[in-house]
């Protein structure tokens, strides 16, 4: 008998294997991505925070994040009117690319405001409330970082448990 070649059972068992591996991958693979992409998103956002914060005690000038459900922008008060809300006399911050666009359906939820950061840094209690807390959409996934702490003094991400954000 000719030893050559493979037999029909043994080629079917091979195209099974593939089959299973490509469903389980891209099964995985969204998945995966997607938490990724908000991980990144939430990173990037809190980075940017804390930039905005750094430049304000350097520039010795407040500064302002507007935050809306699908995008973000900084602010200086370069006409220095020590408003609590960028006006027409106001630019965007340098370095700072405005607005920042949220990911499609990874955006804020539920949380449209102004955070304002004073000379020093600060966040201003009176007119963002302590403990904001800023979560992302996440829909069924589940990453690492999808919200941020807001406090007078610090800023910080975490992972929504349900009541509140358990920092991280």
């Amino acid at each position: 008998m000719d030893e050559r070649g493979i037999t029909l059972i043994e080629l079917l068992i091979v195209i099974a294997i593939i089959i299973i591996l490509v469903v389980a991958a891209s099964i995985t693979i969204p998945g995966l991505v997607g938490k990724y992409n908000i991980e990144n998103q939430v990173r990037a956002f809190h980075t940017d925070l804390l930039s905005a914060r750094a430049r304000a005690r350097e520039r010795n000038m407040r500064h302002f994040v507007v935050v809306t459900a699908t995008n973000y922008q900084v602010f200086e008060d370069t006409n220095e009117s020590g408003g609590t809300a960028p006006n027409a006399g106001d630019n965007t911050a340098p370095g700072f690319t405005n607005p920042k666009s949220f990911l499609p359906n990874y955006g804020v939820s539920a949380w449209a405001d102004t955070i304002v950061m004073d000379t020093r840094g600060i966040v201003q209690p009176a007119l963002t409330p302590l403990g904001t807390t800023i979560r992302f959409n996440i829909g069924t996934l589940e990453p690492e970082y999808d919200c941020v702490v807001i406090s007078q003094t610090r800023i910080n991400i975490g992972r929504w448990n349900g009541a509140d954000c358990a920092q991280r």
